[in-house]
Parts: structure tokens; C-alpha cells; sequence
């Protein structure tokens, strides 16, 4: 399908990783954002951005959580074909 995971463990703060993927820098990447969200998940702060991006000749949606702390992050990203 053209789908893929990818999963990333740093020991960076969440609040470090949410400086980098701000709206300035998605956009600056050309990613049309369809979502950015903040939740909290069992006392982690967590972050839910759901994008848009042009690769090759198709439309590919991007799905990112990111969960953590001050002491470090995960992050969960999932790359999906829009069709």
C-alpha cells in the first residue's frame, strides 16, 4: 500500500521535540496541517499532529504521536497514501 511505520525513543524533553515540530518549521516544510493537538496520556504530555504532504505524484498523510516528559520522548509516525 505504501505505508510505513516508524518509531523513534530519545532522551530529549517532549517539550524540545514540540519546539521542533512547530507550525513554523511543518509549513516551512510545505506539510498542510490538518491537525495539532495536546493530550494527556497516563501523566505523559502527548502530542497529536496529522498532516499533508505531496510526495512524487501522490498526497501522503502523516499521522505523528509524540509522548514524553521532561527526561525524554517517544515517538510513534505513520506515513499512509491518501487514498
Amino acid at each position: 500500500t505504501g505505508a510505513h511505520f516508524a518509531v523513534n525513543q530519545s532522551t530529549k524533553s517532549i517539550s524540545s521535540m514540540k519546539n521542533h515540530l512547530s507550525e513554523k518549521y511543518l509549513l516551512s516544510k510545505n506539510y498542510r496541517i490538518i491537525e495539532i493537538k495536546k493530550y494527556r496520556i497516563n501523566g505523559y504530555t502527548a502530542y497529536w499532529y496529522e498532516l499533508e504532504d505531496q510526495f512524487v505524484d501522490k498526497t501522503v498523510t502523516k499521522f505523528i504521536l509524540v509522548i514524553g516528559n521532561n527526561d525524554g520522548y517517544a515517538m510513534i509516525e505513520a506515513f499512509c497514501p491518501k487514498e
